[in-house]
Parts: C-alpha cells; structure tokens; sequence
C-alpha cells in the first residue's frame, strides 16, 4: 500500500529554503518492518549563490595600482568569470584606474580576469600602467593614478574566490612589481560553482550501507541558473525505511559534500512515495519447500531380439487344413 507525500514551499523551514518538515494530517504514521521510501519527482528553481560570503567566503579580491592597495567585495550572486570581471571594470570605472582609446572608443584597463575554456581555466592579464596619458587616450576620470615606473598591478585572493578562479589564496599575481605585462593561467581547477550535485536527505531512511543513513537520493542541476530543475528518476529507486510511529519528518537538500546550500526561490515541488506491505510485516517469504519437479515421460525401450519372420498360418489353421485334405 503507497502513500503519495507532497512538499512544498509551505514545508520550508528555517532561513536556507533546502530543509523541508512534513507534519502528518492525522498526528502520526506507523511504518511497519519492511517498508520502503523513494523520490518520484523533485521540481525546484537553481537559485544557489556561487559567491556568498556568509555561507562559502568568497566575495573579496584585492589588488595594488600605483603603489595604492584596493579591496573589493562582490555582492553575493550567481557570476561566471566573465560576470566578474564586468564587476570589476565597474568598481575600477568608480576609482578613476581607467583611460578611454579614442581610437578604438573603448575603455582600458589594467587589469581583466578572462576564461580561457582551452585550458580549463581563468587567466588573469597586468598591464603597465603608464606615466603618461599615450597618444589617442583620454583621461574621462581626471583622476588616473599614472604610475612614474610603468609598474603592473598586483591581484590578490583573500578568501575562497581563489578556488572559483582556481588560484591560490593569499598569493600576488605577479609575485613581485614588474614594468612588462604578465599574464597566468589558473594554477588549481577552477571550481565555478561550489555546488555541482545534490544529495537529498531525510529523516525516514535507514540506508544501512551508507555513512550518514539518511540518504535517500542524488541528482545534478544540469540547468542554467534561474531554470528549473526537474528531477524524475527513471526507475523507483527504493530505500529502506525506519519502523516506528511518526508525527513528523523532515528532508534536507544538500551539495556534493553534504555541505548546506542557500536557495534563494523557495518554490519547491517534491514528490515521495512510501510502500508499506499490505499486512503490515515484511513481505519477502522464505520457500522452504522444493519446487514441484514435472516427471518424465518414459520411453518404452525396443527388444534387440525380435523374430526374423512372422507365421503365414497359424497352429489351428494348419490342423484345420489338414483334416479337411483327409
């Protein structure tokens, strides 16, 4: 016997919108020895922060220019490398660290941080910086710190935005002043999302064979984000679940690493399916009789010693015969 559970945003409970408690209509379930517990389907929006300084502390990135050290903090959101850069042209354009190519019509800078998908990885481009405003360059700012030395900007990663870019924190790139543009490609895996599967949890499993027991199933956000994420296995994939009388569950959405994850759009479905033997007990019986074994049917076997011939007469009809010629 199935029950069909439904939760949604009205189950959400505390600040992260990935922890969800089912309180059962009349007070309490039994699950009885033998029962089993399954996702159906699992809808929910990719709303998960890449960059969040609360919960990952990985919004800080720091750079000298012109001898002048500036800290910026990328407000928390969901940035690919080129996103990030963007933002920092922005916070770079409120300083005054830009010149403008009147050749080109486009703004300069001195610092960018690109994807190089060839590579896997993120390059980060200095350039010198000049003492002097070069031909067909405007200073829209009035306030560009010229450097006297030519000198390249130095960046550096304070928290955990190193391991997004795949950097090492705490490091200047370049490692020391120099007046010739530098250019470095990431020197560790970018991680572009700390978030690259979910493990569903819930209080209802006892999945004996794993650490921690309370895992009832996996899945990937193999969707852009802001897109919904549909997930419908193709199979009922059952788990045991815990015997006991129950008024309430409930169930966590978690990453890779059972680490806890923020959403944003708490507008969740999540379809689960419980199975419950019909007489309450274990429904798997041991056969404790051999099987019922058909009996074959015999073949009559054939003399090897059979009679050359056969009679024409018969013993009666040769005395028959003989009196009648008498």
């Amino acid at each position: 016997m199935p029950y069909n559970l439904i939760l949604n945003s009205n189950n959400v409970v505390g600040n992260y919108n990935t922890t969800f408690r089912y309180n059962f209509i009349q007070g309490a379930l039994q699950i009885p020895e033998g029962s089993q517990i399954c996702v159906s389907q699992i809808v929910m929006p990719y709303s998960f922060f890449n960059l969040n300084a609360g919960l990952y502390s990985n919004t800080n990135i720091q750079f000298t220019f012109s001898g002048t050290t500036y800290n910026f903090t990328y407000p928390n959101g969901f940035y690919t490398t080129q996103d990030m850069n963007q933002v920092l042209e922005l916070y770079m354009i409120s300083q005054g660290l830009y010149l403008f190519d009147t050749t080109r019509s486009q703004n300069v800078y001195y610092i960018q941080i690109i994807t190089n998908a060839t590579y896997y990885a993120n390059t980060i481009y200095c350039y010198p910086v000049p003492s002097s405003l070069p031909a067909g360059f405007t200073n829209p700012s009035g306030i560009f710190p010229f450097s006297a030395l030519t000198r390249t900007p130095q960046v550096k990663f304070l928290d955990n935005l190193s391991s997004i870019l795949g950097f090492v924190k705490g490091v200047f790139y370049p490692p020391s002043l120099q007046s010739t543009g530098y250019s470095i490609n990431s020197t560790t895996t970018p991680n572009a999302t700390p978030v690259n599967s979910l493990i569903v949890r819930c209080t209802l499993c006892n999945n004996r064979c794993t650490t921690p027991t309370d895992i009832l199933d996996s899945f990937t956000p193999n969707v852009n984000f802001g897109s919904n994420i549909t997930y419908t296995p193709s199979y009922e994939k059952w788990i045991e679940a815990t015997p006991g009388k129950f008024t309430v569950f409930e169930l966590t959405i978690c990453d890779q690493n059972f680490n806890q994850i923020q959403a944003q759009d708490p507008n969740v479905l999540i379809n689960l399916l419980i199975r419950i033997p019909a007489d309450g007990n274990e429904s798997k019986k041991v056969v404790t009789e051999e099987p019922e074994r058909s009996i074959p049917t015999k073949t009559p076997k054939i003399s090897i010693i059979q009679p050359l011939f056969q009679p024409l007469f018969s013993s009666d009809d040769l005395t028959s015969e003989f009196l009648r010629l008498n």
